[in-house]
């Protein structure tokens, strides 16, 4: 895997949208000619919407993944070609198109300016780690995720059909990645990037809806799709939150398109398929949004029927269309309800709230918001903020007022929308489903807002066009924001985890000693096993399957127990300064910059103990008088056989600098592990004295501008671009030093403002000097002699099969 390849990023950020813009307005424009109302702007999201219902349905009776991404292709080319004969005029499309590809565009610049193909959101939500491995296990199993390979962590994914998790998101993802024939993880973003497009659509439509002239609706429309709230889901990995935000509006703007020009089945159908999208993205929660549209569509068929008495052949039709459709969404609907009682009380309990730090405040919604993190309170540039809140708050007071006075129902119906979905579900749930309903409530905010400017307009052009231009610019800046401190999945340890993939197929599973959850997706062939994350078989700790140790512990080889480590042939650890050695019967098979593959080549040991402390050795003084050490020597003598140990060979690893080191750093309140430092910029300095020879050093933390280590004013190395865990170690370089004193400086890099996660704050642990050479040595021990061996550094004592 290059994820800078030319070839590649083309498939990923431009093929792969294409490919859904197409078949979305494929698919839109055959319910179009269904319904015989043809949809304008609303086409192509028409299009994406029934896209999800029908894969949703296709997924539920048991089509397989790939074959749904080609049946829906093929609807597609049949919608398109029923309309062959009547196209709609290419001029009506121009602004459209320009609205959506600039929401697109700004989307994609986090992406687009790193360089590479990736994930956003890394480390902050890695929930898009699940996401990309259900979209590859759909592809090849179809929903009952009966997938016939290696139980891993990547196969345990599939606990989520079981659960009734909707699927409605994961259906462009599969159906892009399918056609052009790369990983759902390369399409993953640019997937959020062209559902935001989308939602552009739908905000141009609604804002014509309410009566704006075509430009300007056209020109406010990128900022309702990229207002602050919603581009910081989009920067966490959030397609769910964005794409059900594009189904509750998508159903206020198809529904007041179609209805106000009749009222029959055929124009119930398109409301009514948006709003399926919905339920099959977000569940029946979604009912919390759409429960408006619901209540004035029940009055508009009751009105219609009492003004028009229709006959019995009209009203079976539409009761034949209305069972078809209940029969259709009876699957999503039955399995949501099933996950909404599985997962009710997680969900209302306080202390689950996610990767949230506190209560985010709705006021967000409104789409500025200066401040590269949402989930931190106050903002970067509290004054300024607070001042356009408060000029965006009445911005959409007077839109609100300007649409109910002109009698309008679009803007008020989506501002109806949002918030009852808001309040039933902060009413009922923790925090951090609070959020996610407030993301979903952010367009109906933003869009109020530019309707208030757009209202403006009508009486004081100059005063509408110096506010626009301030509210524009207040939502540029907020996500200027966002996107300086964006968090990016790494490239070179990522190619390395793919490359081991690679080599390693079929030949798992292999055990993953890292807190990596992307390990589940990019081991998936090699069987990666996961310990430290959200989804795991069994965790196969030696203290049983409790939760992991906290950062700064560095996952280690002590941590599990022997009987864990006989389900696995391979093993996988971040390299690092020290660390226990696995049991006896691995030896090293592979190695990369980043990480070392170790591979089952003899017979485990029958017991197996660890000396090792949490530090940077993985050895401690051997306890003689511990009571398991001396039944195994007993053990040992009785059965006449010697016992298995592992001692450190060198000189141990040396801390020569720690977090508190660090001087003129910009501080941060985003709170950081026990003796680690949350910072950006600034440099630490220390006098170390080393025995003379050559070491290896290394960092612990999360970069992404980056550290430099100098040593005497010799740099060193570097490490950046790689904001993972920070319990993980990053090789700076070696260095060899003459047995006196030595300066080390630690600076932090800076980046040009305009360069993505630029800002990005980073975590700092110690630098480590570990002396070339340091390892273990297998030696056997007759019993007898163990005590020669007593308070001597150990790794482990074992006793062989």
């Amino acid at each position: 895997m290059d994820l800078d390849d030319p070839w590649l990023l083309a498939r990923a950020w431009v093929l792969a949208p294409l490919v859904i813009a197409l078949v979305s307005l494929g698919l839109g424009a055959g319910l179009g000619a269904l319904t015989r109302r043809p949809l304008g702007a609303l086409t192509a999201p028409a299009g994406y919407l029934t896209g999800m219902v029908v894969a949703t349905a296709l997924l539920k009776v048991g089509v397989r993944g790939d074959l749904v991404a080609w049946l829906i292709v093929a609807l597609a080319v049949g919608g398109a070609w029923s309309v062959r004969r009547s196209p709609p005029p290419v001029r009506d499309a121009a602004w459209p198109v320009l609205a959506a590809l600039a929401a697109y565009a700004i989307a994609m610049a986090p992406l687009v300016f790193s360089g590479r193909s990736g994930v956003l959101g890394y480390v902050l939500n890695n929930d898009a780690a699940i996401h990309i491995s259900a979209v590859e296990l759909l592809r090849g199993a179809g929903a009952d995720f009966a997938f016939g390979g290696t139980p891993s962590s990547f196969t345990s994914v599939g606990s989520l059909a079981a659960s009734g998790y909707p699927l409605g998101a994961y259906t462009w993802p599969l159906v892009s990645s399918q056609v052009v024939g790369i990983d759902a993880f390369h399409v993953w973003t640019p997937t959020i990037a062209v559902t935001i497009a989308m939602l552009a659509l739908v905000a141009m439509a609604l804002l014509r809806l309410d009566g704006a002239p075509r430009v300007l609706a056209a020109l406010a429309a990128p900022f309702v799709a990229c207002g602050y709230l919603v581009y910081s889901f989009h920067a966490q990995g959030g397609l769910k939150e964005i794409a059900t935000a594009l189904a509750i509006y998508g159903t206020v703007a198809l529904g007041v398109t179609t209805l106000r020009e009749a009222l029959n089945w055929r124009t119930l159908l398109v409301p009514a398929i948006a709003a399926a999208a919905a339920v099959a993205t977000f569940g029946v929660g979604a009912g919390a949004w759409l429960l408006p549209g619901i209540l004035v569509a029940l009055w508009l068929i009751a009105r219609w029927v009492r003004v028009r008495r229709p006959s019995g052949r009209v009203v079976a039709v539409a009761g034949g269309v209305l069972a078809l459709v209940l029969i259709g969404a009876a699957p999503t609907i039955a399995d949501s309800l099933d996950f909404v009682q599985v997962s009710d009380a997680t969900l209302r309990n306080p202390a689950q709230f996610g990767n949230l730090l506190g209560p985010v405040p709705w006021r967000e919604g409104l789409g500025i918001w200066i401040a590269g993190d949402y989930r931190l309170m106050p903002a970067d540039h509290p004054a300024i903020t607070d001042f356009l809140q408060v000029v965006a708050a009445l911005l959409a007071i007077v839109g609100l007022i300007s649409a109910l006075r002109r009698r309008a129902v679009a803007l008020p119906l989506a501002l109806a929308s949002g918030a009852c979905g808001a309040l039933i579900i902060s009413s009922r749930y923790s925090i951090y489903l609070d959020t996610k309903s407030y993301a979903v409530l952010a367009p109906a905010l933003t869009l109020a807002v530019f309707a208030g400017v757009i209202a403006l307009w009508r009486r004081a052009r100059w005063v509408a066009a110096v506010t626009g231009v301030v509210i524009a610019l207040g939502v540029v800046a907020s996500d200027v924001y966002v996107y300086s401190e964006v968090w990016l999945t790494p490239e070179q340890r990522f190619e390395e985890l793919a490359s081991i993939d690679e080599r390693f197929a079929g030949e798992g599973p292999i055990l993953v000693n890292e807190r990596e959850q992307y390990a589940m997706y990019m081991l998936r062939h090699a069987g990666g096993w996961e310990s430290w994350g959200t989804v795991y078989p069994s965790r196969g700790f030696r203290l049983g399957e409790v939760f992991p140790p906290a950062i700064p512990h560095t996952p280690d080889f002590d941590d599990y127990s022997l009987e864990h480590y006989r389900k696995f042939p391979l093993l996988l650890e971040r390299r690092r300064p020290g660390g226990s050695q696995p049991p006896s019967g691995f030896t090293v098979a592979h190695e990369t910059p980043h990480y070392r593959v170790w591979q089952r080549t003899g017979a485990l040991p029958s017991v197996h103990l660890e000396a090792g402390s949490d530090g940077y050795t993985g050895v401690a003084p051997l306890d003689c008088e511990r009571p398991d050490v001396r039944a195994l020597r007993r053990r040992a003598l009785d059965d006449g056989v010697p016992l298995r140990l592992a001692e450190p060979v060198g000189p141990e690893s040396r801390v020569v600098q720690r977090a508190s080191d660090w001087r003129r750093f910009v501080s941060n309140p985003f709170p950081s592990p026990v003796d680690m430092l949350s910072r950006r910029e600034g440099f630490a300095t220390s006098r170390a004295s080393l025995p003379a020879g050559r070491y290896v050093a290394w960092a612990q933390g999360s970069f992404w501008p980056g550290i430099r280590l100098s040593v005497d004013g010799r740099p060193i190395g570097e490490a950046r671009a790689d904001l993972g865990s920070p319990d993980g170690w990053h090789r700076l370089g070696e260095v060899t030093v003459g047995g006196e004193p030595v300066s080390v400086t630690t600076d932090g890099l800076n980046l040009p403002r305009w360069r993505v996660a630029s800002r990005h704050r980073e975590i700092s642990g110690p630098v480590v000097f570990e002396p070339v050479g340091t390892g273990r040595r297998v030696i056997d021990v007759p019993p007898s002699r163990l005590q020669d061996f007593c308070g001597k550094p150990v790794d482990w004592l074992e006793l062989g099969t």
